[in-house]
């Protein structure tokens, strides 16, 4: 057996060595195929499947309150310990992920930290590169402060330096003595942002001499072995009430107090880490291309079918000797497979070559709109078994089925004939593939057609305000600069009013958040006066007198805020919110109830502005409520700038940071335009049309490749027909609508066949586009008209030849 393996492997090399030229071919549309499918779902692996580096992960837990929008909130960090005494439970990590201010030597920096209950690290079986990990004691009070570095940032900040331990670094103006760093394989718990920094989650914020602190912490839990999920769910279910009023402190009461404790607790698998974004906005996506670079692998295996079939058409004479002296069709058919293994496997290592390429492509795309993202999208098990699964379909696509097909040979009637002229070019088995070739470009083509027509689109969309000329400047507080109560508030009104007097600044204004990328959560809202309505949803934020002005969304009825303090609490609400609150009359001058905070419970109308799309340019939630900013001072120490202006953008920049610098309480690390986030906001229509209009292009290729070929050995195979036909009087024309007409019922059928499989396509990604008809009847005839364009054109070589043929050289070779 391994020497028939050896010889017919030896066979198949020097097959291909004849015929070098078709090898390339093949393995490059196999590597295009394969590699498509590799890069999309090795990063669906990386965002959605792989679990975290530690150990044992299946056997972790999230545990938290849910919220009425679906969402799971932390839980308080006295319940921690109440589930430390679970008896299902082996062990917990508690623990927050912010953005701190890092100082090393004499340079501030934002960067991901880690605050960690102390046996976090313990839990997760994570052990430490040099040094020691947090412990027991780190979470006395008065204790000293510690830091862990994490194994990269140890690396490049103190160039792997040993004598780190000891070293002082300080966070958020605080110094922490560093006690360790942890393995390299540990990237944190939240995933595409890994932590530079961890330090106990007591000494975040917290004054250190107090008896206790209180914090809110997401929760992962280690399952004892032998537990589920489900029974750590069922038991927790029905005392989840008793552990959180026990948790919280006297300070939460009445409503606030009532809206936690009516949370049911949710325990969902924890082995992928934490996640707030990434996870939600590229599942459905990344699904969707990865069904359509499954027709793009569909696609290239009908190619190189075609191109197997072909050469087999060219060698049934060899094959027929081969049957005549005795061989037997299941050895033939072995070492026409084996061929086509050699190029699966040369397609299989170029396939990965290219998807890492992509992957790379693709998450430098990504990283434009998260700042410091890192995925590890490279091989892994999973990947490869998914390559290696997607390489044998392949071969039995392309393989097994034509090597079969091609042994299958008359030797006596392939001897006898000695012409060309051997129907290949009607084989009904290569006309087939290529119908279901036009068939799935079809589809393709829709699909990008769909996805660019989807961005352009939403790039029309009106957003409800203006993006031109606005800049918008992230504040964080300098290490000891937050400030509270009258101090912040003298301290923004100051700003505001030094901003707004830059040279070439229109106006300014301040908010708590960056329009068009952070995400609020809508939270109910309900009026006072009629408590027994049905309860809404809507999304919040704090802004300062003059957002509306800065970003002209019209004020339609009342006033905007003032900055004098009153305490009676103010909002504005969006036309819509008004509407619906309010279907009977005007909403200026009602009282409405928002979320659970205290500064919420009691908000009095003064304004209705016009609706805006201010966190998704997508969403249809037009709800929205603006809360003042000078009502919770507090808040403008994190948040956002608005100006705009007509002067450069550099000078401004310029100018708003020495403003900043000149304040002393802030700073600002990354300033963008309201237009250039707009189009980052973008990023996941850019990237389904980027990648869906790359395999309708491949698919296309592949497509008109395969009917070149197929009218060319059409042409080929009939040449001693044609010449009969011409030296008979046939005129030329006739013979080009010979080639027309197959070109015609190919691309015919394929199009007949590719319609219904469109219709059921576009409504499958009705998810994934916006503003686009249920039957994209202009999409259809684009791509109806695209292949028929192409068709035309991989059409005019095949008759250009047909009708070029010399009858007296035709018919004497015959």
């Amino acid at each position: 057996m391994l020497e028939d393996l050896s010889f017919d492997l030896r066979y198949a090399i020097r097959a291909w060595l004849r015929a070098p030229a078709f090898a390339v071919t093949a393995i490059l549309t196999i590597a295009f195929g394969i590699g498509a499918n590799t890069a999309i779902f090795s990063l669906l692996d990386a965002l959605l499947l792989r679990p975290l580096p530690v150990q044992d992960p299946y056997r972790l837990v999230r545990i938290g309150s849910l919220e009425g929008n679906g969402m799971t909130v932390p839980v308080p960090g006295p319940l921690l310990d109440d589930l430390r005494k679970d008896p299902l439970i082996e062990g917990v990590c508690g623990l927050q992920t912010p953005v701190s201010n890092i100082t090393l030597k004499g340079a501030t920096f934002p960067a991901g930290t880690h605050a960690l209950t102390s046996d976090c690290y313990r839990t997760l079986g994570i052990h430490a590169a040099i040094g020691r990990l947090l412990a027991a004691s780190d979470d006395i009070p008065n204790s000293p402060r510690v830091a862990v570095l994490s194994f990269a940032f140890w690396r490049d900040k103190f160039a792997g330096n040993p004598n780190v331990l000891g070293q002082t670094i300080r966070i958020e103006g605080e110094p922490f003595t560093i006690v360790g760093v942890t393995e390299p394989g540990f990237r944190g718990l939240l995933l595409g942002f890994p932590p530079s920094v961890s330090f106990p989650i007591s000494k975040m914020g917290g004054d250190p001499s107090r008896a206790s602190v209180f914090y809110w912490a997401d929760v992962l839990a280690r399952l004892k072995p032998g537990v589920s999920p489900q029974m750590v769910r069922a038991k927790l279910a029905s005392e989840w009430r008793r552990l959180l009023d026990s948790s919280l402190p006297a300070r939460f009461r009445d409503a606030q107090r009532a809206e936690i404790l009516s949370q049911p607790v949710l325990v969902t698998s924890g082995a992928n880490g934490l996640d707030y974004s990434l996870r939600n906005r590229f599942r459905q996506p990344l699904a969707g291309l990865l069904a359509i670079s499954a027709l793009v692998l569909l696609v290239a295996c009908m190619n190189v079918a075609n191109l197997v079939l072909a050469r087999g058409m060219e060698r049934r004479r060899e094959i027929a000797v081969r049957l005549a002296l005795g061989a037997k069709r299941g050895r033939i058919a072995r070492q026409l497979i084996a061929e086509s293994v050699l190029l699966i496997l040369g397609g299989f290592g170029a396939a990965l070559l290219l998807g890492s390429v992509c992957d790379h492509l693709l998450l430098n795309a990504l990283s434009m709109f998260y700042t410091d993202l890192w995925i590890d999208a490279g091989l892994n098990l999973r990947v490869l078994a998914f390559t290696a699964g997607s390489a044998l379909v392949a071969l039995l696509l392309f393989g097994v089925l034509p090597a079969w097909q091609s042994s299958d040979i008359d030797s006596a009637a392939a001897l006898k004939t000695a012409s060309r002229s051997v129907s290949g070019g009607r084989a009904p088995t290569r006309r087939l593939l290529i119908s279901g070739q036009v068939a799935l470009t079809m589809v393709l083509i829709l699909g990008a057609s769909l996805f660019i027509e989807t961005l352009r689109n939403l790039r029309r969309e009106p957003l409800g305000f203006e993006t031109h000329a606005i800049l918008d400047a992230q504040l964080t507080p300098l290490p000891g600069g937050v400030l509270k109560g009258p101090a912040a508030s003298a301290y923004l009104t100051l700003l505001l009013d030094r901003v707004r007097k830059i040279p070439g600044v229109d106006d300014a204004s301040l908010s708590t958040f960056f329009p068009l990328l952070t995400l609020p959560y809508p939270e109910d809202v309900r009026r006072l006066d009629a408590p027994d309505r049905p309860v809404l949803q809507a999304s919040a934020q704090f802004v300062s007198d003059g957002f509306l002005r800065t970003l002209r969304i019209p004020l339609l009825e009342g006033r905007d805020f003032r900055r004098t303090g009153d305490s009676q609490k103010t909002a504005i609400v969006s036309q819509t919110l008004a509407r619906r609150l309010f279907p009977e009359g005007s909403a200026l001058g009602r009282h409405i109830r928002f979320g659970s905070e205290t500064e919420t419970l009691n908000l009095e109308i003064v304004g209705v502005a016009r609706d805006a799309r201010l966190d998704d340019p997508r969403g249809k939630q037009l709800s929205f409520l603006y809360l003042n900013l000078w009502e919770r001072p507090l808040g403008g120490n994190w948040g956002n700038l608005q100006v705009r202006s007509s002067a450069p953008e550099a000078q401004v920049v310029a100018a708003v940071r020495a403003e900043l610098q000149k304040g002393g309480h802030q700073y600002t690390f990354q300033i963008r335009s309201l237009a250039a986030q707009h189009e980052r906001s973008l990023l996941q229509e850019k990237l389904l049309a980027a990648l869906g209009t790359s395999f309708g292009v491949l698919g296309l290729a592949l497509a008109a490749v395969g009917l070149f070929g197929l009218l060319s050995f059409f042409v080929a195979t009939r040449q001693g027909e044609i010449g009969l036909r011409m030296a008979l009087g046939a005129e030329r024309r006739y013979i080009c609508w010979l080639v027309i007409r197959e070109a015609g019922i190919l691309v015919g059928t394929g199009v007949l066949i590719g319609l219904p499989l469109c219709y059921f396509v576009g409504r499958g990604l009705a998810g994934l586009v916006h503003g686009i008809a249920p039957v994209p009847v202009v999409s259809l005839l684009f791509s109806s008209a695209i292949l028929l364009l192409v068709a035309a054109t991989a059409t005019l070589v095949p008759v250009y030849r047909a009708s070029s043929v010399d009858p007296v050289i035709a018919l004497r070779h015959e």
